[in-house]
């Protein structure tokens, strides 16, 4: 066999190298999110969901999950369940901005704090350090959900939506 040949024959059997391939957002921050406190989990590449079997309430998320998680070597999206001492409030659009405001207008201005967003001015999340061991409700008027520890999840940065922007941080 010649040397092109052999050559050849042994690319001809090799998987081709997944560009994300220690690339993709979950790869890359999941172990960061985790020291920082928050409860990552993988989510599909360019989706919001599913998340995984068990998110939130049944799943626990640790060192050793992740990394197994990250043996998986198809590019994910990362998420998190919300730890407690967290809340974030979804503002989804114009409805979500006018219901902030008319609560703010009725309660006080909320404090500045970070905020996750894609780039639309009208969907983001705003973050807020609470006390554990708070109730909270799932809405809070059109366009306003609460994410917590025991409702939903969030997707976070440096995810890509599926309009194919990216997830960023903003500081307050």
């Amino acid at each position: 066999m010649s040397r092109a040949t052999q050559s050849h024959s042994s690319t001809s059997k090799r998987r081709e190298p997944n560009p994300w391939s220690g690339l993709s957002p979950f790869h890359m921050s999941a172990l960061d999110y985790l020291k920082a406190g928050f409860l990552p989990i993988p989510l599909p590449l360019g989706k919001k969901g599913p998340p995984p079997s068990g998110t939130p309430n049944s799943l626990e998320v640790t060192k050793a999950r992740i990394l197994e998680w990250m043996e998986d070597p198809r590019p994910r999206n990362i998420g998190t369940i919300v730890p407690d001492g967290l809340v974030v409030l979804d503002i989804d659009g114009m409805p979500g901005r006018d219901t902030l405001r008319e609560l703010e207008m009725q309660f006080g201005e909320l404090d500045n704090t970070w905020i996750s967003f894609r780039g639309d001015p009208n969907h983001y999340h705003l973050w807020f350090r609470t006390v554990d061991g708070l109730n909270w409700p799932g809405k809070l008027g059109a366009g306003l959900d609460v994410i917590h520890r025991h409702y939903r999840y969030a997707v976070l940065p440096p995810s890509i939506h599926p309009d194919g922007t990216q997830y960023r941080w903003a500081k307050p």
